[in-house]
């Protein structure tokens, strides 16, 4: 079978996540290493994915950024897997995709939902006539969006963290504030809508850092010369809130983060699950808040079984409106003291190839790019005792 398996950040899309190159730009930096984050995690799930197809006997095809190739920089040091690849520019990099994909009898694409980039990148090469291994428009739209997802749980009577944009935080009152975040006594967190991964996400100890951080942090209007209201610090918070409708805020509840990874189809079978490693980095100018980052997992794990995770998994993707297809991953907590499956907290949907494909294909050999096509059945042993220990970043 010919495959073309195609990683945004590596395959010239970078651009669409750090923006045009400006040196005065405040966020640049900030933005930049970001990108880098998430293409050293996309060319390693790239890398293994085609390695694990190629095994198969399928035929293996990419794009690659033509100016990494040129700097001979990662990720472009291993080509081995890759039957062909086509270098694109970052100007017109989609064009080049449309060239891979279009021949190949199926296409995986690996993007974040960062920006909406994951839902239109399968929009258009669907709209081109790709044969695309991803979920309908729907699903993508409501996993991409973690304020719609919220409200998916919340319809379903599925525990889920309370939720809200960071503008009604920002507008609600002071004792508003300190009620939501006493929901948990870990402090808030505040994360993009349409993040991937922990990119951007912050801890804050309570309500109060959270406000103070978004006084310095957030762009704000600037009132006219002579303005009254410019001293008026409330207006200057409302001011701040109008950036808020990208961001939400939740508790930070207590418990262990864990991933599942399920192959959705006609019917879901699901992988496993992982424990996922989070760290928090301090800020330095402020001790209250601190920086999330995920930084991979382990598995296997006591505290779950394929009893558990099968009802659970499925009770989550039938409260998501729309079809879901291909390799999903669902991030959840296992809180403390939780008695059953019926209590973990599903956190969000990744609904597309996550770097926990480096662990699961540590258990189920190469054999899982067959079973992510649905040319092999997914009829091997899932007993959890056959699984060794596994460790990946």
């Amino acid at each position: 079978m010919k495959v073309a398996v195609l990683e945004l950040l590596s395959g010239g899309g970078i651009h669409e996540l750090i923006g045009i190159p400006n040196a005065n730009s405040a966020g640049e930096s900030e933005r930049s290493e970001i990108a880098q984050a998430l293409l050293r995690e996309g060319w390693a799930t790239l890398h293994a994915l085609a390695s694990d197809l190629q095994q198969c006997g399928h035929q293996v095809f990419t794009c690659l950024d033509q100016e990494l190739v040129q700097s001979k920089q990662d990720p472009t040091c291993a080509l081995e897997p890759f039957d062909d690849f086509v270098c694109s520019n970052r100007i017109d990099w989609l064009s080049q995709w449309r060239h891979v994909a279009i021949p190949a009898e199926i296409t995986i694409v690996i993007a974040p939902e960062i920006d909406n980039l994951l839902a239109t990148t399968v929009r258009h090469l669907r709209e081109h006539g790709a044969i695309v291994l991803a979920s309908d428009a729907l699903f993508l739209k409501a996993t991409s969006d973690k304020l719609l997802f919220a409200a998916a749980m919340l319809e379903a009577n599925l525990p889920h963290p309370s939720t809200q944009t960071l503008t009604s935080f920002l507008q609600s009152t002071p004792t508003e504030q300190t009620g939501f975040a006493n929901a948990s006594s870990d402090g808030l967190v505040l994360k993009r809508r349409d993040g991937a991964g922990c990119a951007d996400m912050k801890r804050f100890e309570n309500d109060r850092s959270l406000a103070t951080w978004c006084r310095s942090n957030l762009p704000v209007h600037q009132p006219n010369e002579g303005n009254q209201r410019a001293e008026d610090s409330s207006w200057r918070l409302e001011e701040r809130a109008q950036h808020g409708e990208s961001w939400i805020v939740q508790p930070w509840l207590a418990g262990s983060a864990r991933s599942l990874a399920v192959l959705a189809g006609p019917s879901n079978w699901i992988l496993g699950s992982v424990a996922q490693r989070i760290e928090h980095l301090p800020c330095k100018d402020n001790a209250s808040v601190s920086n999330v980052q995920y930084t991979g997992g382990f598995g296997p794990l006591d505290d779950t079984t394929f009893q558990q995770l099968e009802p659970f998994a499925n009770r989550v993707l039938n409260a998501i409106p729309g079809k879901p297809s291909g390799w999903i991953g669902i991030d959840f907590l296992i809180p403390d003291g939780a008695k059953d499956w019926m209590q973990w907290v599903p956190i969000e949907i990744n609904p597309r190839l996550t770097t926990s494909y480096l662990g699961y294909r540590q258990w189920y050999g190469g054999a899982l790019g067959d079973m992510l096509l649905g040319v092999q059945a997914t009829s091997s042993s899932r007993d959890e005792a056959c699984f060794h220990s596994v460790d990946f970043h």
